[in-house]
C-alpha cells in the first residue's frame, strides 16, 4: 500500500534523513509475551495490523510507518496466527 506520507518519506531518505521509527527491543519483547499469553488465554486465531483494520486494504488510509506492519508479519509468523480476511 503506498500514501503520501510513505512517498515523502522516500523522498527524505534520499536527503539521508531517516524517517522510519524502530520499536525498541524491550517493547518488541513486551509485545511478543503480551500476543503469546493472550493466544494462552484466548482462541485467538487471526492477528492484524494498524493498516488491516477495519477492512483498510485498497483504501488510503494515513499510515505512521511500515515498522508496525513489519512486526505484526513477524509476529504472524512466530505464532502461526492468520491475517484478518477481506469482508
Amino acid at each position: 500500500m503506498d500514501d503520501w506520507v510513505d512517498r515523502l518519506r522516500g523522498d527524505m531518505e534520499v536527503w539521508k534523513q531517516n524517517t522510519q521509527n524502530t520499536p525498541p527491543a524491550l517493547q518488541v519483547e513486551a509485545l511478543y509475551a503480551l500476543v503469546e499469553t493472550l493466544c494462552q488465554v484466548f482462541s485467538i486465531r487471526v492477528l492484524g495490523g494498524h493498516r488491516e483494520y477495519p477492512n483498510q486494504k485498497g483504501e488510503d488510509k494515513y499510515c505512521p510507518g511500515n515498522a508496525g506492519m513489519e512486526l505484526v508479519a513477524k509476529l504472524r509468523r512466530s505464532t502461526g496466527l492468520s491475517e484478518p480476511s477481506v469482508l
